[in-house]
């Protein structure tokens, strides 16, 4: 057996190995560092698991600590993978840090509240969103902070998570190996596979998947037009947090961040809680598909390379 063609194809390592090595170390990661941190700061005192996350300060900061933990094994382990196996520096994955990024970051952000506010008009002129209240008029007020951190984390976890996994690796993987198209297309549709949620709910099952694919397109062309991972880490983020602190998924007292909402409607229609985008959101998602192409025609085209 030839052992240079099994690892190797032509000059460069295949795809496979470093998307393995990078499984093994978030797996090695999680169970020798983010639950064994988990515990032991349970033993001491400092923090408790037990109790509701999004709203006492001992749970929310157990969560929050294993959460960013989590994020930055997870961030090292890409990083470490792609320096080892392919040879590449951090630079790789998209982050830099030039005069820009702060802006490319706060862009992102902004676009991703237009992909929830959009939806949320929409369902608000139908009468399929209405406001409860505020957060503190069903709790007291002091968990409004340990909720709007445990958001914060819990969006920030998975915007860096999926984003350096999605696109800074496996994107540019297959960009470099064949080219833009067959990464962004290939790193969209893996995305869109892993975000499948399945038959056991009401949401249609073929709408969850091609949304959440449209979506991972939506990250890559974001990170193709600024050539970064901050536009991209930025929407997704804000994606997350506005949904939590906005209700836009429709929360209950004891789910949300700040306001607390209802989300009536088709279910095909309004925003849900299934793992894929209603149609509502999907037109939040191609508006700004949109604008990302009209803020960057001058400089990519379509964005789109061969």
């Amino acid at each position: 057996m030839n052992f240079k063609k099994l690892l190797y194809y032509g000059d460069n390592i295949r795809i496979l190995w470093p998307t393995l090595m990078i499984l093994v170390l978030i797996i090695i990661g999680e169970m020798l560092v983010v639950d064994p941190i988990g515990i032991v700061l349970e033993k001491v005192g400092l923090v408790d698991g037990s109790g509701p996350v999004e709203h006492e300060w001992p749970s929310a900061l157990h969560d929050v600590l294993k959460r960013s933990i989590r994020s930055i094994l997870v961030l090292l382990s890409v990083a470490f993978t792609i320096k080892l196996l392919m040879g590449h520096s951090h630079r790789f994955m998209g982050i830099t840090f030039e005069r820009n990024w702060i802006r490319h970051l706060g862009l992102g952000i902004f676009l991703g509240f237009i992909i929830q506010i959009i939806p949320l008009l929409i369902m608000l002129s139908f009468g399929w969103y209405s406001v409860e209240g505020w957060l503190w008029e069903f709790k007291l007020l002091n968990v409004l902070m340990p909720a709007i951190l445990y958001s914060t984390i819990f969006s920030l976890e998975t915007a860096i998570i999926e984003e350096s996994i999605f696109r800074g690796f496996l994107m540019n993987a297959f960009t470099e190996r064949y080219n833009i198209r067959t990464g962004l297309v290939v790193s969209s549709i893996v995305f869109g596979l892993l975000h499948f949620s399945g038959f056991s709910n009401d949401f249609p099952w073929w709408l969850s998947l091609s949304s959440a694919t449209l979506a991972g397109f939506v990250f890559g062309q974001a990170y193709l037009l600024y050539d970064n991972i901050w536009v991209p880490l930025g929407i997704h983020f804000a994606i997350h947090f506005a949904a939590r602190t906005l209700g836009t998924v429709g929360v209950s007292p004891d789910e949300a961040t700040l306001l607390v909402t209802k989300v009536e409607g088709p279910v095909m229609l309004v925003v849900t809680k299934s793992g894929g985008a209603s149609i509502l959101e999907l037109v939040g998602y191609i508006s700004v598909f949109v604008i990302l192409l009209f803020l960057k025609k001058n400089q990519h085209g379509l964005g789109v390379g061969e």
